[in-house]
């Protein structure tokens, strides 16, 4: 078994070492046999030898080391905080899109916000829907993934539900720029009210309505471990 291309060495070794629920101990026991098998006969092992350890041959009714949900929670802050930093390229991304779509809807509604109510009711229509799909859609691709991982922790003890649904919820907060270029670019182009108290409400209630759209994203997500699958049937819970 070797780490995928662009996939994180440590999670793949955590991956690797955690028992995997459902299969039986005798099983999960040949396997971690196989395992101290193969790194006894390594380049690793040579270079770095370790002293013999049977632990592994004792898997029955272990739940990790008791960590608090607060180490879990700073655990789980730290490795989501790390994904964002290695992957810049997302973060370029979002904010081009973002741009994209305000721009969009600054160009179709340009100067007419305060013309009538209708134009206006149909600007905060589609910037809705908008928020709504992106906001979504940056968590539907990406937390399925995680599921394999997360139940492996979380039956092996290493991790939590609360600690890492918080944390990641935290974690994406960072992204909250996206919804603000979104927004101020839309505020500005569509002629709203220029007062700058207005524009900052706006605003604000345009990023937080996106961190709720965060959260639905997760629940949709929770459904299924294929990101294919969650982007089908979120359009049910989003209309």
């Amino acid at each position: 078994m070797e780490c995928r291309q662009h996939y994180n060495p440590a999670d793949f070794v955590l991956e690797l070492v955690s028992p995997e629920p459902g299969v039986p101990l005798e099983e999960e026991i040949r396997r971690m046999d196989v395992l101290s098998h193969a790194y006894a006969h390594s380049g690793m092992h040579v270079t770095n030898p370790l002293a013999p350890d049977d632990k592994h041959k004792s898997l029955h009714d272990v739940r990790g080391q008791g960590a608090s949900n607060w180490t879990l929670f700073k655990l789980n802050v730290w490795r989501g905080m790390l994904e964002f930093k290695r992957d810049r390229v997302t973060l370029i991304l979002w904010a081009a899109v973002s741009v994209l779509l305000g721009s969009l809807f600054g160009i179709l509604y340009w100067q007419l916000a305060a013309s009538n109510w209708r134009n206006l009711m149909g600007l905060i229509f589609s910037a809705v829907v908008g928020n709504v799909f992106t906001g979504c859609l940056g968590v539907v691709m990406r937390f399925p993934l995680e599921w394999t991982l997360v139940c492996r922790e979380y039956y092996s003890g290493a991790n939590a539900m609360g600690p890492y649904i918080v944390a990641r919820f935290l974690t994406t907060l960072p992204l909250s720029y996206g919804p603000f270029l979104m927004a101020s670019i839309i505020y500005w182009a569509t002629g709203m009210d220029p007062d700058a108290g207005k524009y900052v409400v706006f605003v604000l209630i345009f990023v937080t309505y996106n961190w709720t759209c965060f959260s639905l994203g997760q629940w949709v997500s929770s459904f299924s471990a294929n990101p294919l699958v969650a982007m089908s049937i979120m359009p049910a819970f989003t209309t």
